[in-house]
């Protein structure tokens, strides 16, 4: 299982690289700093170094406030608070910053199988039968 977070809005100064990311259950990290796993433009130095994490535990992933100026989660007025820890839902959404994003639970099932065999793509997808074929390729 993973969640995606995706970007709703960025501040107009920013031309954003990034629109989403895909978390695993190893989580992640989101702020201005270079050492996390999505990280920020902030000109204006709203954000923290490490402004929030994700992280999995016991089948359930957290958002964890790590900032100075908040994390605001669901449209609520008042920031989470440092430190303070909040279970995500699929069409959660967050603000930190001048940045607004959406959150969307991806189950196993809704990737793709994989297999060991080269060809498990292409099964099915061409004839065995090579009586009708033109030639004599036996000689």
């Amino acid at each position: 299982m993973s969640i995606l977070i995706t970007l709703v809005k960025a501040p107009d100064s920013i031309a954003a690289s990034r629109t989403s990311i895909s978390f695993d259950e190893s989580g992640g990290s989101m702020g201005r700093g270079e050492d996390n796993t999505w990280v920020l433009e902030d000109p204006e130095l709203y954000l923290s170094s490490q402004h929030c994490e994700i992280v999995f535990e016991n089948g359930q992933y957290f958002l964890i406030d790590r900032s100075t100026n908040g994390t605001f989660y669901n449209g609520s007025v008042d920031p989470m608070g440092k430190g303070s820890r909040l279970a995500v839902q699929d069409n959660d959404r967050f603000i930190i910053g001048d940045y607004e994003f959406a959150i969307s639970r991806q189950s196993q099932s809704a990737m793709p199988e994989l297999s060991n065999n080269p060809f498990a793509g292409v099964a099915g997808q061409f004839s065995s039968d090579f009586d009708d074929a033109p030639g004599d390729f036996a000689s």
